[in-house]
Protein backbone atom coordinates (compact mmCIF):
# COMPACT_ATOMS: atom_id res chain seq x y z
CA UNK A 1 0.00 0.00 0.00
CA UNK A 2 1.34 3.22 -0.94
CA UNK A 3 1.46 5.51 2.38
CA UNK A 4 2.10 8.56 0.22
CA UNK A 5 -0.32 8.73 -2.36
CA UNK A 6 0.09 12.03 -3.17
CA UNK A 7 3.72 12.67 -3.35
CA UNK A 8 3.66 10.36 -6.35
CA UNK A 9 5.79 11.50 -9.30
CA UNK A 10 3.67 12.58 -12.40
CA UNK A 11 5.10 13.10 -16.08
CA UNK A 12 4.28 16.77 -16.77
CA UNK A 13 2.19 18.05 -18.97
CA UNK A 14 3.32 21.31 -21.35
CA UNK A 15 0.11 22.70 -22.09
CA UNK A 16 -0.68 25.88 -23.96
CA UNK A 17 -0.86 28.15 -20.75
CA UNK A 18 2.85 26.66 -20.09
CA UNK A 19 3.67 27.46 -23.54
CA UNK A 20 2.57 31.08 -22.99
CA UNK A 21 4.01 31.55 -20.02
CA UNK A 22 7.60 30.47 -21.52
CA UNK A 23 7.31 32.98 -23.95
CA UNK A 24 6.29 35.46 -21.61
CA UNK A 25 9.26 35.15 -19.75
CA UNK A 26 11.36 35.10 -22.55
CA UNK A 27 9.40 38.48 -23.62
CA UNK A 28 10.28 39.95 -20.50
CA UNK A 29 14.77 39.36 -20.55
CA UNK A 30 14.43 40.62 -24.39
CA UNK A 31 12.00 43.64 -22.64
CA UNK A 32 15.01 44.51 -20.49
CA UNK A 33 17.37 44.49 -23.54
CA UNK A 34 15.21 47.12 -25.58
CA UNK A 35 15.63 49.43 -22.89
CA UNK A 36 18.96 49.32 -22.92
CA UNK A 37 18.76 50.71 -26.67
CA UNK A 38 18.63 46.65 -28.53
CA UNK A 39 15.43 47.15 -30.67
CA UNK A 40 16.93 45.50 -34.26
CA UNK A 41 17.20 41.68 -33.01
CA UNK A 42 18.49 38.57 -35.32
CA UNK A 43 17.49 34.95 -34.76
CA UNK A 44 19.08 32.39 -35.98
CA UNK A 45 20.20 28.93 -35.17
CA UNK A 46 23.63 26.29 -35.70
CA UNK A 47 21.15 24.21 -38.41
CA UNK A 48 17.50 23.94 -39.58
CA UNK A 49 14.91 22.07 -37.77
CA UNK A 50 15.77 24.03 -34.10
CA UNK A 51 12.67 26.02 -33.89
CA UNK A 52 13.95 29.65 -34.18
CA UNK A 53 11.15 30.54 -36.67
CA UNK A 54 8.59 29.46 -34.28
CA UNK A 55 10.86 31.08 -31.30
CA UNK A 56 10.94 34.53 -33.82
CA UNK A 57 7.27 34.29 -33.93
CA UNK A 58 6.29 33.52 -30.47
CA UNK A 59 8.48 35.67 -29.26
CA UNK A 60 7.25 39.12 -31.18
CA UNK A 61 3.83 38.02 -30.63
CA UNK A 62 4.22 38.36 -26.88
CA UNK A 63 6.30 41.30 -27.30
CA UNK A 64 3.28 42.94 -29.55
CA UNK A 65 0.52 41.38 -28.20
CA UNK A 66 1.22 41.45 -24.36
CA UNK A 67 3.77 44.45 -23.84
CA UNK A 68 1.50 46.41 -26.22
CA UNK A 69 4.79 46.91 -28.23
CA UNK A 70 4.73 47.88 -32.22
CA UNK A 71 6.62 45.25 -33.82
CA UNK A 72 7.90 44.14 -37.26
CA UNK A 73 9.21 40.67 -37.96
CA UNK A 74 10.97 40.20 -41.23
CA UNK A 75 11.75 36.74 -42.96
CA UNK A 76 15.08 36.23 -44.56
CA UNK A 77 15.16 33.01 -44.63
CA UNK A 78 14.28 32.66 -48.60
CA UNK A 79 15.18 29.19 -48.79
CA UNK A 80 12.90 27.59 -45.61
CA UNK A 81 10.47 30.15 -45.74
CA UNK A 82 7.89 29.96 -42.31
CA UNK A 83 6.82 32.95 -40.90
CA UNK A 84 3.98 33.31 -43.71
CA UNK A 85 2.46 29.83 -42.84
CA UNK A 86 2.93 30.87 -39.00
CA UNK A 87 1.39 33.97 -39.56
CA UNK A 88 -1.60 32.08 -42.36
CA UNK A 89 -0.58 35.15 -44.92
CA UNK A 90 0.53 34.84 -48.74
CA UNK A 91 4.47 34.29 -49.26
CA UNK A 92 3.93 37.43 -52.12
CA UNK A 93 5.15 40.83 -52.07
CA UNK A 94 7.72 40.25 -49.38
CA UNK A 95 11.24 41.13 -48.69
CA UNK A 96 12.69 39.94 -52.15
CA UNK A 97 10.43 42.08 -53.94
CA UNK A 98 10.97 45.59 -51.99
CA UNK A 99 14.43 45.56 -52.30
CA UNK A 100 14.13 45.05 -55.73
CA UNK A 101 11.28 46.61 -56.60
CA UNK A 102 11.75 50.11 -54.61
CA UNK A 103 15.42 50.36 -54.03
CA UNK A 104 16.85 49.78 -57.48
CA UNK A 105 13.87 52.34 -58.82
CA UNK A 106 14.99 55.56 -60.61
CA UNK A 107 14.01 58.28 -58.41
CA UNK A 108 14.05 60.57 -61.78
CA UNK A 109 11.41 58.58 -62.86
CA UNK A 110 9.21 58.69 -60.08
CA UNK A 111 6.31 61.47 -59.78
CA UNK A 112 8.20 64.23 -58.07
CA UNK A 113 5.86 65.44 -55.80
CA UNK A 114 6.40 61.89 -53.65
CA UNK A 115 9.83 62.10 -52.91
CA UNK A 116 11.75 63.82 -50.09
CA UNK A 117 15.29 64.88 -49.87
CA UNK A 118 15.82 61.70 -47.66
CA UNK A 119 14.06 59.81 -50.66
CA UNK A 120 16.30 60.97 -52.97
CA UNK A 121 20.07 60.04 -51.21
CA UNK A 122 18.81 57.28 -50.00
CA UNK A 123 17.74 55.55 -53.20
CA UNK A 124 21.31 56.76 -54.95
CA UNK A 125 23.36 56.07 -52.37
CA UNK A 126 22.56 52.71 -52.26
CA UNK A 127 22.45 52.29 -56.18
CA UNK A 128 25.92 53.50 -55.89
CA UNK A 129 25.65 56.61 -58.22
CA UNK A 130 27.54 59.45 -59.48
CA UNK A 131 26.20 62.83 -60.14
CA UNK A 132 24.86 66.44 -58.65
CA UNK A 133 21.53 66.58 -56.71
CA UNK A 134 20.22 70.16 -57.19
CA UNK A 135 17.91 70.76 -54.81
CA UNK A 136 15.79 74.40 -54.72
CA UNK A 137 13.30 76.25 -53.28
CA UNK A 138 12.53 80.34 -54.15
CA UNK A 139 16.18 81.49 -54.06
CA UNK A 140 17.58 78.87 -52.26
CA UNK A 141 19.65 76.20 -54.10
CA UNK A 142 21.76 73.86 -53.50
CA UNK A 143 24.13 71.47 -55.30
CA UNK A 144 25.10 67.66 -53.48
CA UNK A 145 27.76 66.04 -55.41
CA UNK A 146 27.90 62.07 -55.25
CA UNK A 147 30.30 59.78 -55.95
CA UNK A 148 29.47 56.37 -56.24
CA UNK A 149 27.06 56.76 -53.38
CA UNK A 150 29.10 58.45 -51.26
CA UNK A 151 28.69 62.58 -50.67
CA UNK A 152 31.60 64.43 -51.67
CA UNK A 153 30.08 67.93 -51.32
CA UNK A 154 27.41 70.57 -50.42
CA UNK A 155 27.58 73.60 -52.12
CA UNK A 156 25.40 76.46 -52.95
CA UNK A 157 24.39 76.81 -56.50
CA UNK A 158 24.97 80.67 -57.13
CA UNK A 159 28.64 80.21 -55.12
CA UNK A 160 30.51 77.83 -57.60
CA UNK A 161 34.22 78.81 -55.50
CA UNK A 162 32.96 77.09 -52.79
CA UNK A 163 34.06 73.94 -53.87
CA UNK A 164 37.29 74.51 -54.24
CA UNK A 165 37.65 76.40 -51.31
CA UNK A 166 36.21 73.22 -49.73
CA UNK A 167 39.69 71.86 -49.80
CA UNK A 168 41.41 74.64 -48.15
CA UNK A 169 39.32 73.81 -44.70
CA UNK A 170 40.01 71.15 -42.44
CA UNK A 171 37.35 67.93 -41.69
CA UNK A 172 35.65 69.84 -38.59
CA UNK A 173 35.28 72.80 -40.72
CA UNK A 174 33.82 70.76 -43.63
CA UNK A 175 32.07 68.80 -41.26
CA UNK A 176 30.01 71.88 -40.02
CA UNK A 177 29.52 73.99 -43.49
CA UNK A 178 28.18 70.89 -44.71
CA UNK A 179 25.81 70.11 -41.58
CA UNK A 180 24.33 73.73 -41.77
CA UNK A 181 23.40 73.10 -45.42
CA UNK A 182 21.65 69.79 -44.71
CA UNK A 183 19.50 71.23 -42.22
CA UNK A 184 19.07 73.93 -44.07
CA UNK A 185 17.72 71.67 -47.25
CA UNK A 186 15.72 69.51 -44.68
CA UNK A 187 13.93 72.86 -43.25
CA UNK A 188 12.57 73.56 -47.05
CA UNK A 189 8.74 73.06 -47.46
CA UNK A 190 8.44 71.78 -51.00
CA UNK A 191 11.93 71.43 -52.72
CA UNK A 192 12.28 70.41 -56.33
CA UNK A 193 14.99 68.00 -57.19
CA UNK A 194 17.03 67.44 -60.14
CA UNK A 195 19.77 65.09 -60.95
CA UNK A 196 22.41 64.26 -63.51
CA UNK A 197 23.98 61.60 -63.80
CA UNK A 198 26.83 62.82 -65.44
CA UNK A 199 28.99 63.83 -63.05
CA UNK A 200 31.06 67.32 -63.82
CA UNK A 201 35.25 67.47 -63.21
CA UNK A 202 34.39 70.68 -60.89
CA UNK A 203 32.22 68.43 -58.13
CA UNK A 204 34.88 65.18 -58.76
CA UNK A 205 38.17 67.61 -57.47
CA UNK A 206 36.46 68.33 -54.10
CA UNK A 207 38.10 65.91 -51.43
CA UNK A 208 34.88 63.73 -50.19
CA UNK A 209 33.65 65.00 -46.58
CA UNK A 210 32.79 61.07 -45.33
CA UNK A 211 35.07 58.62 -45.54
CA UNK A 212 32.00 56.10 -46.09
CA UNK A 213 28.64 56.95 -46.98
CA UNK A 214 26.66 56.64 -43.88
CA UNK A 215 29.40 58.27 -42.12
CA UNK A 216 28.16 62.24 -42.80
CA UNK A 217 30.37 63.99 -40.62
CA UNK A 218 32.58 63.46 -37.72
CA UNK A 219 30.10 63.45 -35.14
CA UNK A 220 28.18 60.22 -35.47
CA UNK A 221 25.49 60.69 -33.03
CA UNK A 222 24.98 64.16 -35.13
CA UNK A 223 24.86 61.89 -38.23
CA UNK A 224 21.95 60.18 -37.24
CA UNK A 225 20.26 63.16 -35.92
CA UNK A 226 20.20 64.38 -39.78
CA UNK A 227 19.49 61.08 -40.91
CA UNK A 228 16.12 60.98 -38.55
CA UNK A 229 15.35 64.88 -39.86
CA UNK A 230 15.58 63.73 -43.54
CA UNK A 231 11.93 63.54 -45.18
CA UNK A 232 11.10 59.76 -46.93
CA UNK A 233 7.63 59.88 -47.82
CA UNK A 234 7.87 57.49 -50.76
CA UNK A 235 10.00 55.17 -48.98
CA UNK A 236 8.01 55.15 -46.01
CA UNK A 237 4.74 54.83 -48.02
CA UNK A 238 6.47 51.85 -50.29
CA UNK A 239 7.82 49.96 -47.00
CA UNK A 240 4.31 49.97 -45.28
CA UNK A 241 2.35 48.90 -48.33
CA UNK A 242 5.16 45.68 -48.64
CA UNK A 243 3.90 44.99 -44.69
CA UNK A 244 1.37 42.51 -43.82
CA UNK A 245 -1.51 42.85 -40.84
CA UNK A 246 -1.34 40.07 -38.56
CA UNK A 247 -4.28 39.00 -35.43
CA UNK A 248 -1.90 41.05 -33.07
CA UNK A 249 -2.62 44.93 -33.61
CA UNK A 250 0.61 46.12 -33.41
CA UNK A 251 2.57 42.82 -34.84
CA UNK A 252 3.33 43.63 -38.50
CA UNK A 253 5.42 40.75 -40.46
CA UNK A 254 7.62 40.99 -43.61
CA UNK A 255 7.56 37.62 -45.58
CA UNK A 256 10.36 36.69 -47.26
CA UNK A 257 8.48 36.80 -50.77
CA UNK A 258 8.68 35.25 -54.12
CA UNK A 259 11.74 36.97 -55.55
CA UNK A 260 15.20 36.07 -54.29
CA UNK A 261 17.49 38.66 -52.56
CA UNK A 262 21.04 39.12 -52.27
CA UNK A 263 21.71 39.76 -48.79
CA UNK A 264 25.06 38.60 -48.36
CA UNK A 265 27.24 40.64 -50.86
CA UNK A 266 27.67 44.49 -50.22
CA UNK A 267 25.62 45.66 -53.33
CA UNK A 268 22.52 43.63 -51.86
CA UNK A 269 23.30 43.98 -48.11
CA UNK A 270 23.24 47.82 -48.17
CA UNK A 271 19.89 48.07 -49.11
CA UNK A 272 18.30 45.74 -46.50
CA UNK A 273 20.68 47.60 -44.39
CA UNK A 274 18.78 50.66 -44.93
CA UNK A 275 15.56 48.93 -44.53
CA UNK A 276 16.51 47.61 -41.32
CA UNK A 277 16.89 52.11 -40.41
CA UNK A 278 13.54 52.96 -41.73
CA UNK A 279 12.00 49.86 -39.85
CA UNK A 280 13.82 50.56 -36.38
CA UNK A 281 12.03 54.19 -37.21
CA UNK A 282 8.79 53.08 -37.87
CA UNK A 283 8.72 50.46 -34.77
CA UNK A 284 10.01 49.85 -31.78
CA UNK A 285 11.22 46.22 -31.91
CA UNK A 286 12.61 45.04 -35.00
CA UNK A 287 12.82 40.88 -34.94
CA UNK A 288 14.98 39.08 -38.32
CA UNK A 289 14.00 35.60 -38.57
CA UNK A 290 17.58 34.33 -40.30
CA UNK A 291 18.57 31.24 -42.08
CA UNK A 292 21.04 29.23 -40.01
CA UNK A 293 24.73 29.89 -39.42
CA UNK A 294 26.50 28.29 -42.48
CA UNK A 295 28.79 29.21 -45.25
CA UNK A 296 26.67 30.65 -47.77
CA UNK A 297 23.92 32.21 -44.95
CA UNK A 298 23.39 35.43 -45.04
CA UNK A 299 23.21 35.15 -41.44
CA UNK A 300 26.78 36.59 -40.23
CA UNK A 301 26.41 39.48 -42.70
CA UNK A 302 22.60 40.23 -41.30
CA UNK A 303 24.14 39.91 -37.68
CA UNK A 304 26.42 42.25 -37.90
CA UNK A 305 23.21 45.01 -38.98
CA UNK A 306 21.51 44.88 -35.93
CA UNK A 307 21.43 45.47 -32.26
CA UNK A 308 22.15 42.17 -30.94
CA UNK A 309 21.72 38.25 -31.87
CA UNK A 310 19.47 35.15 -30.27
CA UNK A 311 21.34 31.58 -30.85
CA UNK A 312 18.33 28.63 -30.73
CA UNK A 313 19.73 25.86 -29.58
CA UNK A 314 17.41 22.38 -29.96
CA UNK A 315 17.95 20.47 -27.07
CA UNK A 316 19.37 16.77 -27.94
CA UNK A 317 20.11 18.01 -31.64
CA UNK A 318 23.25 19.14 -33.14
CA UNK A 319 26.82 18.29 -31.84
CA UNK A 320 28.15 20.79 -29.24
CA UNK A 321 30.48 21.06 -31.87
CA UNK A 322 28.17 22.68 -34.14
CA UNK A 323 26.74 24.96 -32.29
CA UNK A 324 30.34 26.08 -30.74
CA UNK A 325 31.49 26.91 -34.23
CA UNK A 326 28.30 28.63 -34.89
CA UNK A 327 28.38 30.86 -31.76
CA UNK A 328 32.31 31.54 -33.01
CA UNK A 329 31.68 32.61 -36.36
CA UNK A 330 29.36 35.05 -35.01
CA UNK A 331 31.42 36.53 -32.07
CA UNK A 332 34.09 37.02 -34.44
CA UNK A 333 32.42 39.20 -36.90
CA UNK A 334 32.42 41.11 -33.92
CA UNK A 335 28.32 40.61 -33.29
CA UNK A 336 26.59 41.43 -29.83
CA UNK A 337 25.45 37.60 -28.67
CA UNK A 338 22.85 38.26 -26.59
CA UNK A 339 22.25 34.82 -25.19
CA UNK A 340 20.76 31.39 -25.90
CA UNK A 341 17.75 30.17 -26.41
CA UNK A 342 16.85 26.32 -25.42
CA UNK A 343 13.84 24.66 -27.41
CA UNK A 344 11.87 21.65 -27.58
CA UNK A 345 13.38 20.36 -24.22
CA UNK A 346 12.07 16.91 -23.30
CA UNK A 347 10.18 17.71 -20.36
CA UNK A 348 9.76 13.90 -19.43
CA UNK A 349 13.11 12.84 -18.78
CA UNK A 350 13.88 16.58 -16.96
CA UNK A 351 14.28 17.25 -13.07
CA UNK A 352 10.56 16.56 -11.58
CA UNK A 353 11.35 18.73 -8.44
CA UNK A 354 11.51 21.50 -11.12
CA UNK A 355 8.49 21.17 -12.60
CA UNK A 356 6.91 20.98 -9.43
CA UNK A 357 8.77 24.45 -8.43
CA UNK A 358 7.25 25.63 -11.34
CA UNK A 359 3.57 24.98 -11.13
CA UNK A 360 3.48 25.50 -7.38
CA UNK A 361 4.67 29.30 -8.16
CA UNK A 362 3.29 29.55 -11.58
CA UNK A 363 -1.05 28.09 -11.54
CA UNK A 364 -0.92 28.59 -15.03
CA UNK A 365 1.26 26.11 -15.87
CA UNK A 366 -1.34 23.25 -14.68
CA UNK A 367 -3.44 24.03 -17.27
CA UNK A 368 -5.63 26.29 -15.03
CA UNK A 369 -5.90 29.00 -17.51
CA UNK A 370 -5.79 30.05 -21.00
CA UNK A 371 -3.06 31.33 -22.74
CA UNK A 372 -3.89 34.94 -22.86
CA UNK A 373 -2.33 35.83 -26.56
CA UNK A 374 -2.56 33.03 -29.85
CA UNK A 375 0.97 31.50 -29.96
CA UNK A 376 1.98 29.20 -32.97
CA UNK A 377 2.67 25.33 -32.56
CA UNK A 378 6.39 24.60 -30.73
CA UNK A 379 6.53 22.16 -33.34
CA UNK A 380 7.44 23.77 -36.08
CA UNK A 381 10.64 23.25 -37.71
CA UNK A 382 11.62 27.40 -38.12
Amino acid sequence: MDRFPLMKKTVPQVTRAFEADCYVSLGGEIERHISQGKRTLLITSSGPGEGKSTIAAGLARVLAGFRGIKVVLVDTDQYRPSQHRLFNVANVSGLGELLGGVYQSDPSRIEANQLGFGDWIELLQVQGRSGRLVVSEGDQAYVVSLQKGTISGIVEQKGSEDRLLADELDQAARSAQVTERLQRIVAMDRPRFEFSGKEDELASRVRPQWPHPDAWGSDAHLARQLRDLMKRPYLTRQIESYLKETEVGSLKILTSGAVPSDLITSAGSLPFSRLLESLSRMFDVVIVDSPPVAVTSPAEAIAQMVDGVLLVVKAGGYDVQIIRRAKERLVSRGVQLLGTILNQVDFQHADYSLHYYYSYTHPAAAGDTKPRIPLPDLAGSG
